[in-house]
């Protein structure tokens, strides 16, 4: 596989390995009944055309998992990072011991993401195949397939070039060391459509609810660009500090990263109402600028305000 300096650096046709991703298998008559309960999306909606993005909380409303969410025969995929799904399996596994459902990890499949003109053609052997409306002129395919034949020229990209794209367009996964840290909506996926606010209950609901209507949320996602970094620098946790007149403080946490030869992108968790000049860093000296987000995280004024 290939990887580019820059993502500026991609042709218009790629295909992207998902080698950074797992995948969740939830099946079993009670399924998504079960799911209902864990998951901040609605799970009747889902379908096997178009996956949507979706948060599983702790009872804190702290979330243990984070990813697309996609109808697959008669079961669920819950796709998230590979380095944060065992949280996730870990909490269905404690809530699921009563429900005819089943949740392990389905191993044995590669997945690419078909970017360009070409994506619907190039993922046509794939045997799952479905699009985001987050990821604009691009399919997700899956295989079981050791060595997927595609076309000689549209050139495959490993998983870093991959995480890149991901973060460039603002999308977040969560790591396992970050698990039982964010509320969903300090991650933006409230603007991903990724919480049906009304579903019925779940999970950590109570606080979901609770940080949109009064308003509660101070936090949300920024994309940051800065020079490569040494993974040790950048690896989720690590904390983004803000100059404050002659000093520097802590701000934020980064949640997701990925360093290509000539730049470094990063999801990072910091207070929402940053000014798009504002001077962040890493430690020992590496600056990191504010590059905008692809989508509108306004929300509305709380309800309860509202009634004042």
């Amino acid at each position: 596989m290939q990887t580019v300096n820059a993502l500026n650096d991609l042709p218009n046709n790629a295909i992207l390995s998902l080698s950074s991703l797992a995948i969740l298998e939830i099946s079993g008559v009670d399924a998504k009944t079960f799911l209902q309960g864990q998951l901040t999306i609605d799970v009747q909606s889902l379908s096997s055309e178009q996956a949507r993005i979706g948060a599983q909380c702790d009872p804190k409303g702290k979330m243990v998992g984070l990813g697309h969410i996609v109808q697959v025969g008669e079961s669920v995929w819950f796709i998230q990072h590979e380095e944060g799904i065992e949280s996730s399996l870990s909490q269905f596994t404690k809530y699921g011991v009563f429900a005819k459902a089943e949740c392990h990890r389905a191993d044995g499949w590669q997945g690419f993401l078909f970017v360009g003109d070409d994506a619907i053609e190039q993922a046509k052997s794939m045997e799952v195949v479905y699009s985001t409306p987050h990821f604009e002129n691009a399919i997700f395919g899956w295989t079981t397939q050791t060595k997927p034949s595609f076309s000689e020229t549209v050139p495959v990209y490993d998983g870093k070039v991959f995480d890149a794209y991901t973060i460039a367009n603002g999308i977040p996964l969560l790591r396992q060391n970050m698990a039982g840290e964010w509320v969903p909506q300090m991650t933006n996926i409230q603007a991903l459509n990724g919480i049906d606010f009304d579903k019925g209950c779940y999970l950590g609901q109570e606080t979901v609810a609770r940080t949109r209507y009064l308003g509660k949320n101070k936090r949300q996602c920024y994309i940051v660009k800065s020079q490569p970094l040494h993974q040790d620098l950048s690896k989720p946790g690590t904390p983004v500090e803000m100059r404050m007149g002659e000093n520097w403080r802590k701000s934020g946490t980064i949640i997701y990263s990925a360093c290509l030869a000539n730049e470094a992108w990063s999801l990072c968790v910091m207070p929402n109402d940053l000014t798009p000049d504002a001077e962040l860093r890493i430690q020992p000296n590496f600056d990191l600028s504010i590059v905008a987000l692809p989508y509108d995280i306004a929300q509305e004024a709380s309800l309860i305000k509202k009634r004042r």
